[in-house]
């Protein structure tokens, strides 16, 4: 009697740490199969598993952190230094700065020239031609209303406007300056301390200790016009893992313009442009809680490692 041949494996969907791993769900006329467990390995859109490359050390192998690209060259923050770094590597303290504290940047233009603005909670500033200013109070356009500086935050956005998030408050910028703060009115309230401000075309999305919000539209006090705080998730975002991503290069169809990819404790999600959220590994990955983390997006793929 001659049988059909059963495909061992020829390919996997990727990994599911949900199921029994005797459970797990088998084709056997594809060989296709979840993965109950995977080190070091990539999956590619095709299904085949790879090794993933290793990591060579560079003749630098001091520690660095708070690393962020400006264009020509970079910044990051060395000990308690706030440094300017090179394209050979070579770098230049510019500041000094709290040792153990997260910055947050944002890149911008004055319209002159591009100026890079940081904050962590405990300095803030702006970083032109590679020498650091006071992030001081801009100059006024109102002789009726009071202006202050920028406040002290640990996480800054733009949209149109800049967003700084101090604890579980997030204030925003008059429209059209980064340097000019309405402290008594000018701001969002949010249950708890603040993990995530990023912005895409519809609005931002933003993530207290507790939920994860989408505040669409836009921001237009003379007509009483403002964005609704919608809560969208029970469940926070892992602060550090948001990453802005193509969304063209997001699933099989892909997804209109820019979208925030992030991580949760209930799964990697996705924040669209118009306020969508996808949890996109809900139903086959159970991650860890975690406050912190770090995510990256390189090579089609999005990369993040929790604490």
């Amino acid at each position: 009697m001659s049988r059909s041949p059963i495909s061992i494996f020829s390919g996997t969907t990727g990994i599911n740490n949900k199921v029994d791993p005797s459970r797990l769900r088998f084709d056997p006329k594809t060989g296709i199969v979840d993965l109950a467990a995977a080190v070091n390995t990539d999956v590619d859109d095709t299904g085949r598993p790879s090794r993933r490359r290793g990591r060579t050390a560079t003749v630098r192998t001091e520690a660095w952190k708070n690393l962020f690209g400006c264009g020509s060259y970079g910044v990051g923050t060395k000990g308690d230094a706030l440094c300017v770094i090179e394209s050979g590597l070579s770098y230049t303290a510019i500041r000094n700065i709290n040792a153990s504290a997260k910055m947050s940047y944002v890149r911008d233009t004055d319209g002159e020239q591009d100026v890079v603005y940081y904050t962590n909670g405990h300095e803030n500033g702006k970083i032109i031609n590679k020498v650091s200013y006071a992030w001081s109070v801009g100059e006024k356009t109102s002789e009726t209303k009071e202006f202050s500086a920028a406040p002290i935050g640990h996480l800054i956005e733009k949209r149109k406007r800049m967003f700084i998030a101090q604890d579980n408050i997030l204030w925003y910028s008059e429209p059209n300056s980064n340097d000019l703060y309405r402290l008594g009115t000018n701001h969002f309230r949010f249950m708890s301390r603040t993990r995530m401000v990023q912005a895409v075309a519809g609005g931002l999305w933003v993530s207290d200790s507790d939920a994860i919000y989408f505040l669409g539209g836009e921001i237009n006090p003379s007509n009483m016009e403002m964005p609704l705080q919608e809560k969208m998730a029970d469940y926070p975002v892992s602060r550090g893992t948001g990453v802005k991503v193509p969304g063209s290069k997001i699933g099989d169809e892909g997804l209109s313009g820019i979208v925030v990819m992030f991580t949760t404790n209930k799964g990697v999600c996705i924040g669209t442009r118009d306020g969508q959220l996808i949890n996109a590994t809900e139903r086959k990955i159970d991650l860890p809680s975690s406050l912190t983390g770090a995510g990256l997006y390189k090579d089609g793929k999005y990369i993040c490692v929790i604490d």
